[in-house]
């Protein structure tokens, strides 16, 4: 007979009983006198037929081997009942108890896991199940007590029972036999036919799988497993934060929402006074002030985020008309800052502007912790780390502190806007004084303090041993200088701080120099070596030489007849360079505006002495040169030459001239032009 493989052991299927007992044999006897389970094929010839000595372990019966110990059949051999008794339910309880005493006989059970699921329904009415599992383990069997066909209790070699009940599909388990002992029940779940036609091979497979087929009814240990899962299911419930907490009474009736609202209070409580610290938030400080200038003065301040030690926690402690959330002592650092410190935690609505100005007439620091953010479900672990680490969600009510650090930065301001407030009522005289003083003024007042600035430069390079004395002096007339010309600036001189004009050699040296016939700002004795300077300078650019010339005339330089002479020829210099083209003697006129205001006995000549009017004014026949420079008039060559004392030069004088001057006698007009050879 081929084996049929054995199938997975599984719960019964009552729908297909009917189907199974049509198509059953009777494969397994009991020995009538061994009380052994017999297998068909496990019986030789002079066990055949009646011979067996086998019953039916269902019913009693004495039974017949078909076919028992043939090589050849037609219908397979098996326990046949005599006629009218037996049912083939008997085929199926006679497989079952082969199968159990091979269970007994294998000496060992391999237990399944045995798992439990604990149930805890949270304040918000959603349910809560963790499950609890006995790890699988491999017993050995000491004794055997069959109580039925299909129910065996074995004896552990640590004395624990367990009850064995064989299941199918045929018939339902036996709850009175399951309740008749306190043994731990399992359930060996095997389908009727197939069982019905395993060999002995066939059950000591299924037998080896036995951890795959047995299902626990009850556990020894179900009560504490039980106990355990439940209470997994409560502790779930308390981290979600959706049990009551101990210590927390609620009123009946409460809504759902305040439930939790209410439980995420207490909690919060509690975490600050387990962990006894908090992180606070940072406080910044900034005021403002609106000076009478425009000017806006910011200044910046406050604390930054401060780790807390919380000592002397007290929860909703009453305090006067107050009762805050958690009254207590903080430290920073070891140093007790805020003494006491009040603790607000709001779930649902923030502090509001009544209560906040309550809270501040305290003068007491006030410390809010908004949780209101938690929309979803929270751990109380996820909590702990909202309400004591993070700081974004937690704002300072009131602050001593901050307050402290707000009066400082108040008064300093108050110190800033005073001071610049005078500073512009202080602008605004000026600026009346200075509208009401005429620009000649300020320009007398800007050449006096040049002649100072000036002379203290030259005594300065006379005198090198009083350097060292001098240079505050010339610093403050330095100062003095360019205090004038801020104030010419805004009169429209804004050159008037250009440093070129009264630096050492500048500009108003020479002029200065000139006019006052000795050397300031320079380290001559007259006027006279001043203007020699100003041709013995780079022959490439004599730039204050025309400008010079002309003061010497304006001033009334004082000249020997050596001097006039040696001032006729310069001037002739001026003229023949100005006529070849050449920008010796030019100069640029970017202050002649400024020059003219502070000499006015200068202006004119600034003009005329610029390059193009002298272009202009000593090339038109006829026209007039500048004051100390150079005219046309008729002479006994057909021309006098005239300089601006009212000198004329004419006979041999003349005709020296123009024998050395050709170029520049024939361009004025004293002789022919010459024809080329």
């Amino acid at each position: 007979m081929a084996n049929q493989s054995p199938s997975r052991l599984q719960l019964g299927r009552p729908d297909a009983a009917a189907k199974h007992l049509s198509e059953l044999v009777m494969a397994w006897a009991t020995d009538a006198e061994s009380g052994q389970a017999r297998y068909i094929h496990e019986l030789g010839p002079d066990r055949a037929g009646a011979r067996c000595g086998c019953i039916c372990p269902a019913c009693g019966a004495a039974l017949t081997a078909v076919n028992a110990a043939k090589e050849t059949y037609i219908k397979r051999p098996h326990f046949r009942h005599p006629t009218g008794t037996g049912t083939d339910q008997c085929a199926v309880l006679a497989a079952r108890v082969a199968l159990l005493q091979s269970l007994a006989a294998q000496g060992w059970i391999d237990l399944p896991a045995r798992r439990l699921m604990g149930r805890a329904t949270g304040l918000s009415g959603v349910g809560y199940e963790p499950w609890v599992t006995r790890k699988p383990e491999r017993v050995h069997i000491r004794d055997v007590n069959y109580l039925d066909r299909i129910t065996a209790v074995f004896t552990l070699d640590d004395g624990r029972q367990i009850r064995v009940l064989l299941t199918g599909t045929v018939e339902a388990v036996p709850g009175a036999q399951q309740e008749a002992t306190s043994a731990a029940c399992i359930y060996l779940d095997v389908d009727g036919d197939d069982l019905k036609d395993m060999s002995p091979e066939d059950i000591r497979a299924q037998l080896t799988l036995s951890a795959d087929k047995f299902c626990w009814s009850a556990h020894w240990d179900d009560l504490a497993i039980q106990a355990e899962a439940d209470k997994m299911a409560g502790e779930e419930a308390g981290e979600y934060l959706d049990a009551m907490p101990n210590g927390l009474e609620l009123p009946p009736g409460m809504p759902v929402e305040l439930q939790r609202e209410t439980v995420l209070h207490f909690i919060v409580k509690q975490l600050l006074d387990e962990a006894g610290e908090v992180w606070a938030p940072a406080h910044s400080v900034q005021l403002r002030r609106r000076c009478r200038s425009g000017r806006e003065l910011v200044v910046n301040g406050g604390l930054p985020s401060q780790l807390l030690a919380l000592t002397d926690v007290a929860l909703e402690k009453r305090i006067g008309a107050l009762r805050p959330d958690l009254v207590c002592v903080a430290s920073v650092a070891g140093v007790p800052t805020y003494s006491p410190l009040y603790v607000e935690v709001t779930v649902t609505h923030g502090i509001d502007a009544k209560r906040a100005l309550t809270l501040t007439g305290h003068r007491v620091a006030t410390l809010e912790l908004d949780i209101s953010r938690l929309g979803g479900r929270v751990t109380r672990t996820q909590l702990k780390k909202l309400v004591v680490e993070e700081v974004d969600h937690k704002r300072w009510i009131f602050n001593p502190v901050v307050e402290a650090i707000r009066d400082r930065l108040a008064s300093d301001l108050d110190t800033q806007q005073a001071a610049d407030d005078a500073d512009w009522d202080r602008e605004i005289a000026e600026e009346a004084a200075l509208r009401a003083t005429p620009v000649e003024a300020l320009a007398a007042d800007y050449l006096k303090a040049v002649r100072e600035h000036l002379v203290c430069l030259t005594t300065s390079e006379r005198h090198p041993e009083r350097r060292p004395e001098l240079q505050a002096l010339v610093a403050s007339t330095k100062a003095t200088i360019l205090a004038v010309a801020a104030k010419l600036a805004r009169k429209g001189y804004r050159d008037a701080s250009d440093e070129s004009l009264f630096a050492w050699h500048g500009t108003l040296a020479k002029l200065c120099s000139i006019e006052q016939d000795r050397g300031i700002g320079y380290n001559v004795d007259s006027g006279f070596q001043v203007l020699n300077a100003c041709f013995q300078a780079n022959s490439k650019r004599r730039e204050h030489a025309s400008l010079c010339m002309v003061a010497a005339k304006v001033f009334g330089l004082p000249l020997s007849i050596q001097q006039a002479a040696k001032v006729k020829e310069w001037r002739q210099e001026i003229l023949d360079s100005v006529y070849r083209g050449e920008e010796t003697y030019g100069r640029q006129n970017r202050h002649d505006a400024f020059l003219s205001l502070l000499f006015p006995a200068l202006r004119e000549g600034i003009e005329k002495t610029h390059p193009e009017a002298l272009r202009r004014k000593v090339k038109s026949k006829g026209g007039g040169g500048p004051d100390g420079l150079a005219m046309q008039s008729p002479s006994g060559f057909g021309s006098t030459y005239a300089d601006g004392s009212g000198g004329w030069l004419q006979g041999h004088e003349l005709e020296n001239w123009v024998k050395n001057n050709p170029a520049s006698a024939e361009t004025l007009g004293l002789i022919k032009p010459q024809k080329p050879p």
